[in-house]
């Protein structure tokens, strides 16, 4: 995708969150599946998204189509957004030149980061709450940021270490979720008995916190 499809693509998306027929069209389509979506072409007739559809085609990538699969995902979730809070966003979005370029261009960067489709509808949910006024700027780009960085396969894993029903063989895993900010370091009181060691040594253990417990959430998976 060149910088200037990019761009008209930001600008065709962007006008999706203020059409609530787009957008409740998708999210009917997405519970049906988005590969009988596109297989059947019925993408065509839906309005804006068609536009995206057809400069996407001229490409005819496997990354392309991954990009557009993302994009209904990602709108699919805004279509669970109450009309009132979709509108305000939209007023700011339309009235502050600069803001408009910041948000439209983050969502595009974002969704074309992502490396798995699943990650771009916890991006739905996460812009979701940040349109509901849930959260702010900078907590939507944290957990954006988190959400990149983590494989979505393994979320059921955080999932259940939060709800305290996580299996020990798990635990590993845990440590792929350090980085991003969505499980922290524990030092205390995790003694180990090592036989080289006449003395407990101390070992490292795995702590929830207030970021990761939201994000679940945010998810709607706790």
């Amino acid at each position: 995708m060149n910088r200037k499809d990019s761009k008209k693509i930001t600008e065709f998306l962007m006008e999706v969150i203020q059409n609530s027929e787009v957008v409740d069209r998708l999210k009917d389509f997405a519970e049906i599946g988005i590969d009988e979506l596109l297989d059947d072409g019925i993408i065509k007739d839906i309005p804006i998204i068609s536009s995206v559809y057809s400069m996407i085609k001229l490409n005819s990538t496997v990354r392309e189509i991954t990009f557009l699969k993302k994009i209904i995902s990602f709108y699919a979730e805004i279509g669970y957004v109450d009309h009132k809070f979709k509108d305000k966003f939209m007023l700011k979005y339309q009235s502050d030149p600069q803001y408009r370029k910041q948000v439209g261009e983050y969502i595009i960067n974002a969704l074309d980061r992502f490396d798995q489709i699943n990650k771009a509808e916890a991006f739905g949910k996460i812009f979701a709450a940040y349109i509901r006024n849930e959260i702010k700027y900078n907590e939507l780009t944290q957990y954006s940021y988190a959400l990149d960085k983590i494989d979505f396969l393994n979320i059921n894993i955080l999932k259940d270490f939060y709800l305290s029903k996580m299996s020990p063989d798990k635990t590993y895993f845990l440590q792929n979720f350090v980085f991003p900010g969505l499980v922290s370091i524990d030092f205390g009181n995790h003694l180990m008995n090592h036989s080289w060691f006449s003395e407990f040594t101390p070992q490292i253990g795995f702590a929830k916190n207030e970021f990761g417990e939201k994000f679940l959430n945010i998810l709607e998976l706790i």
